[in-house]
């Protein structure tokens, strides 16, 4: 297959389709030879849009001495596989549950019926403004348990991290030769700023304690306060993990919820985990307060 092709249009219903040589075949024209052609439809009827799909796939052959016809499954099906297939062997039960929500409440509503082949720039620009001006999910339900917007749009976080899934996904979609070209690599990447940490001083820190003294949760409080662990990683914690004389916790394990996604049993689950990263993994000097407190609940392991 080479050479530059020609386009042609079809008069019935305007569609363009590039007509490339497949190779001289001594059997065509009753054993006289002739080449083959091979007509690869455009799917538009955009003199422009043909011309710019005809280099791409000319750029396409060039590089790979072939051409990959686009896959005719839709976005929806192509993230349904991407996720389950690829992802979810190698990620966190925490990150496929987050991927999963992201995927069905935010991105197949919207582009999960488009063709994969169809993404264009524009149709995933577009998307992306429409979410900017989308409102965030509440804690309150309608009478189908669905959860209801708030007042407040989405957050940048939660943008990002659409783009972030739409574009990975469409990059592997890229390789496996389903695509000619990623659409979203068009498209500024959206950006996220960390907000600034808000700490308590001593003395609200003292006046916190003094305020929950008799509380049930008194010990939790007061060994956060005083190890900055994370909630996960407090939740994991057991009485081994302390070292009552050398007044320190060890931190190599994290207690997170995650859905089962399965249709009977539990919906949710409980499990322990490895932190987010090695540097997490961590011993941490503690006040004698926190360890005298918490040795007078100590139990035997």
């Amino acid at each position: 297959m080479g050479g530059e092709g020609s386009l042609f249009q079809r008069k019935k219903d305007h569609k363009y389709y590039l007509i490339l040589s497949d190779g001289y075949d001594p059997t065509l024209r009753g054993g006289k030879g002739g080449y083959r052609q091979k007509w690869i439809d455009l799917e538009t009827t955009d003199e422009k849009e043909a011309k710019r799909k005809q280099k791409l796939i000319l750029r396409e052959i060039e590089a790979k001495g072939r051409y990959d016809a686009p896959s005719k499954e839709s976005f929806g099906e192509w993230l349904d596989f991407w996720l389950e297939e690829i992802k979810r062997p190698n990620i966190k039960p925490t990150t496929y549950d987050d991927y999963e929500f992201i995927i069905r409440v935010h991105i197949k509503p919207l582009l999960g019926s488009i063709p994969l082949k169809k993404l264009t720039p524009e149709i995933l620009q577009e998307f992306y403004n429409t979410k900017r001006k989308e409102k965030r999910l509440s804690n309150k339900f309608d009478e189908n348990g669905n959860r209801l917007p708030s007042d407040k749009p989405l957050s940048t976080r939660t943008i990002q991290k659409i783009q972030m899934i739409i574009r990975a996904s469409l990059q592997k979609a890229l390789a496996m030769r389903k695509i000619p070209e990623n659409p979203d690599a068009f498209i500024d990447r959206i950006t996220y700023k960390q907000p600034k940490a808000k700490y308590l001083n001593s003395k609200q820190i003292s006046e916190l304690l003094e305020k929950i003294e008799n509380d049930m949760w008194y010990d939790a409080y007061l060994t956060v306060l005083g190890s900055g662990v994370r909630l996960g990683e407090l939740a994991a914690l057991r009485w081994d993990d302390i070292d009552f004389d050398g007044m320190k916790i060890k931190i190599d394990e994290s207690a997170v919820t995650v859905k089962t996604h399965s249709e009977e049993g539990k919906r949710q689950q409980v499990i322990f985990q490895e932190p987010k990263s090695e540097t997490s993994k961590r011993i941490v000097p503690v006040p004698s307060d926190v360890t005298e407190a918490l040795l007078k609940n100590a139990r035997p392991v």
